[in-house]
């Protein structure tokens, strides 16, 4: 029996968006590996508008990524704006490969969460409801190659494993739920506050997401109508909106273009409670470094959300598009900050003991381990 083979350097791929987390995760992992003895090297592409050094080396277009990778080399790709160029580039190759699905944009015709439609279960039709340009033919493609390809799929949450299983039923499938810093023990909450420039009665609600009022899929339309209706039921609380494009104040309303992930900490532990509504999601970064700041969160139950937050322990869950739900805990966690604090040590306890980026990263090492 031929022994498992790991190769010394994988090749991380995705796409360049230093504010998305699927190229989070890809980076944690660039930086975690050497540890285990493997040195990665990243490629990634480039998103409309972003700004790289054009020196850098690991910049190259989906279709040539297969290429420019030996052809016995692991690939290991979390992203990519062209999926069908990119499987197309990795057909010659016989080396092993590795997708980690971040949304749902390989099962379907190009859309990152179908939510109400059921279509991508068949192959999604011709005229798209949100008009994705020939979806059908995009979706067939895709399911094609990578059935030709045969990679592991890797889903972070149970939630999108069950949907890649009913369309790759051949394809190995595993669960490595996402990672991120733990700190070894919870800094003071008083000292956050204050370098935040909280006074000493405020109440804070923190909002956050790539786009900020702008993210659909997080309900970031959403945000300021709730907000109005939390302020009026508890007039010393704050708002903090991160993650748009401009920085403003009104009265006790911040908003914040996007932070550093230090500030985001900042901001996390500084604030009594985070307020995560949305349509669909898959494994959010933003609750497991919520749980690391010891925050607890109000969550709409979506996507494999209530896999981290378990209602009435270290959050509350509720159903996507309750509002009335969703203010009420928000109000009861400010009103209540005993049962906030119980519940935000509870989450940093179990983010802990289950999605650290160290336990992420053997998994993957593990994973490897066993490719042929």
């Amino acid at each position: 029996m031929n022994k498992p083979h790991i190769p010394a350097h994988p090749r991380i791929h995705g796409l360049f968006q230093s504010r998305g987390g699927a190229a989070r995760i890809a980076q944690t992992l660039h930086h975690l590996l050497p540890d285990a003895g493997l040195l990665p090297y990243r490629s990634f592409e480039v998103l409309d508008g972003a700004e790289i050094d054009p020196a850098n080396e690991g910049l190259c277009e989906p279709c040539s990524l297969g290429a420019s990778t030996g052809k016995d080399a692991l690939v290991h790709i979390h992203g990519t704006r062209d999926w069908p160029g990119l499987l197309r580039g990795l057909a010659p190759r016989s080396g092993p490969a590795v997708i980690t699905l971040h949304d749902c944009e390989l099962i379907t015709g190009g859309c990152a969460y179908p939510i109400e439609c059921q279509e991508w279960k068949v192959g999604c039709p011709a005229s798209c409801k949100r008009g994705f340009p020939d979806a059908d033919q995009v979706c067939r493609e895709i399911r094609d190659l990578v059935n030709a390809l045969r990679p592991v799929l890797v889903c972070p949450s149970r939630w999108l494993a069950q949907k890649v299983k009913r369309v790759f039923e051949g394809l190995e499938v595993r669960i490595i739920p996402n990672g991120v810093f733990y700190p070894d023990a919870l800094s003071s909450k008083a000292q956050a506050r204050k370098k935040a420039g909280l006074g000493s009665g405020a109440k804070m609600v923190l909002f956050t997401a790539c786009g900020g009022p702008g993210a659909a899929y997080k309900s970031g339309d959403r945000w300021k109508g709730l907000w109005e209706r939390v302020k009026a039921e508890v007039p010393q609380a704050v708002g903090f909106m991160v993650g748009g494009d401009k920085s403003e104040q009104t009265h006790d309303l911040v908003e914040w273009p996007h932070v550093d992930q230090e500030t985001m900490a900042l901001f996390m532990r500084a604030a009594d409670v985070l307020a995560y509504p949305g349509l669909a999601d898959n494994h959010p970064l933003t609750v497991l470094e919520a749980m690391a700041a010891g925050l607890p969160c109000v969550a709409s139950a979506v996507g494999g959300i209530p896999e981290q937050v378990v209602d009435r322990e270290n959050g509350f869950l509720t159903a996507p598009g309750k509002e009335e739900e969703m203010i009420e805990k928000i109000v009861f966690l400010l009103n209540h900050p005993a049962s906030a604090q119980k519940m935000g040590a509870s989450a940093y306890t179990f983010g802990k003991s289950r999605f650290s980026r160290g336990r992420m990263a053997r998994d993957y090492v593990n994973l490897y381990k066993g490719l042929k």
